[in-house]
């Protein structure tokens, strides 16, 4: 059977035959994701060899090429890749949960245990700091629209900027939710909020925890040690 390494920083090892369908589901999820970090890091490092990293550039609604170019695309890679993100990682912590027994598979079979699953898998996101901005964004944007489904602490800038275009270019990087929108009414002033970030910078603060094989082997390839997801996706083994 084949060790998998699921959290190099947590420590999360296990047998991959005993979580085949869940190590199967990961494989898949680190394909796509390695894939479309790759795309847009491609893209950051064109410009950054285009102005040798001498121009501060800041863009919305134009590409870095002063078209729209593939910004529509570029916008659902953000929406692919945060949704594919979260849910990578709260299998991962479904597993780590597995594996320290604070539940077992016999536990489906109980619906009152479903909350301490739940709660298992919570726990291990709520530790994940690369990931907290995302997780806000997939919830506000990308898992749905903050204004098809609107909760109690949503404000009406939150709202609206759930479905305003979301991509901007700034200091090297493609991001989501740089714009802020605040509007004034009757109860005072209320400003979006959804967090900023940017693909490649939680790609890259994510490969020590989750592709830190990939990273090390990327490391010995000439030209690719700025670029370790040009090297496909694997779940570490």
């Amino acid at each position: 059977m084949a060790i998998v390494k699921l959290d190099a920083i947590v420590g999360i090892t296990v047998e991959s035959d005993d979580y085949f369908n869940e190590c199967r589901t990961l494989q898949m999820l680190s394909t796509g994701l390695v894939r479309l970090a790759g795309n847009l890091k491609e893209r950051e490092l064109a410009w950054e060899r285009q102005t040798a990293g001498s121009v501060k550039f800041h863009s919305y609604g134009l590409d870095i090429d002063g078209t729209k170019g593939k910004l529509d695309l570029i916008a659902c890679f953000f929406h692919w890749f945060g949704v594919s993100i979260c849910n990578y990682a709260r299998l991962v912590g479904f597993i780590r949960g597995l594996s320290v027994g604070e539940f077992t598979r016999g536990d489906f079979n109980d619906r009152a245990k479903f909350q301490n699953i739940q709660s298992s898998v919570d726990a291990y996101l709520r530790d994940l700091s690369e990931l907290s901005d995302v997780l806000v964004w997939r919830n506000k944007v990308g898992a749905h629209f903050a204004i098809t489904a609107p909760r109690k602490s949503d404000n009406v800038s939150t709202l609206d900027m759930s479905v305003m275009f979301p991509v901007t270019f700034s200091d090297g990087r493609y991001r989501v939710g740089e714009l802020t929108l605040t509007r004034k009414n009757a109860v005072g002033t209320q400003t979006s909020a959804i967090p900023c970030w940017s693909v490649t910078e939680v790609f890259d603060r994510l490969v020590p925890r989750y592709w830190a094989t990939m990273a090390e082997a990327s490391e010995t390839q000439t030209g690719q040690s700025e670029n370790p997801s040009a090297n496909g996706g694997r779940v570490s083994g």
